[in-house]
């Protein structure tokens, strides 16, 4: 993430200290495979939040982790880094919302995918930490899959991938590497990308 050299806050208002801190606390959840079958579970049987914070936040994000078949240090280091386990919180650049950042579009599509199985009420937004994390989790499952499917394993690298570049993108930068392992990161996604995101594709 950028941050800003006058307030030192990233585009969503959390500072570096607090991203730190916000990732060390994820260490005491337990590691395992990045993806498995779940144990099942729906929306209203998730524990609900209760304010800003991995302590806050922890029973809903682990929840949604054994009901979908997501590691949970996986599913905790993203909502870290996207939100700073902030329900609530916005993005002052684009209409990324919640826990994992889910964009207008990406949350309606998603909705529409496993809102019903998942027992989401119709209309839920996503500033619902419970709604947020559970289709977080499919979709961070989703990502590992489509990975898997093109080069044989899905990592956590290519998880954030397919948050941080949108499925379609990751799956193409995927395939172009594959094609051409030597050529440009920046290559591979369109323009707009590395201008918005210099620190991650010049670097």
């Amino acid at each position: 993430a950028k941050y800003r050299s006058d307030t030192g806050l990233d585009s969503n208002g959390i500072s570096k200290a607090e991203k730190d801190a916000s990732l060390k606390m994820t260490h005491d959840a337990v590691e395992g495979s990045l993806i498995s079958n779940g144990a099942g579970g729906s929306y209203s049987q998730s524990p609900v939040s209760r304010g800003d914070g991995w302590k806050n936040n922890k029973d809903v994000i682990l929840y949604a982790s054994r009901a979908t078949g997501v590691d949970p240090v996986l599913m905790a280091k993203i909502a870290a880094i996207e939100s700073g386990f902030r329900p609530r919180i916005g993005n002052g650049g684009s209409t990324a919302t919640g826990l994992y950042q889910f964009i207008d579009t990406t949350w309606a599509d998603q909705m529409r995918q496993h809102g019903r199985a998942l027992g989401i009420p119709a209309g839920t937004g996503p500033k619902d930490a419970r709604a947020n994390a559970l289709l977080g989790a499919m979709y961070v499952k989703k990502s590992v899959e489509d990975a898997t499917k093109l080069r044989g394993v899905g990592t956590a690298q290519d998880a954030y991938m397919g948050h941080f570049l949108g499925q379609p993108g990751m799956r193409r930068f995927l395939r172009g590497l594959k094609a051409n392992p030597s050529q440009a990161a920046s290559n591979l996604v369109g323009s707009s990308v590395p201008r918005s995101n210099p620190d991650i594709f010049f670097a």
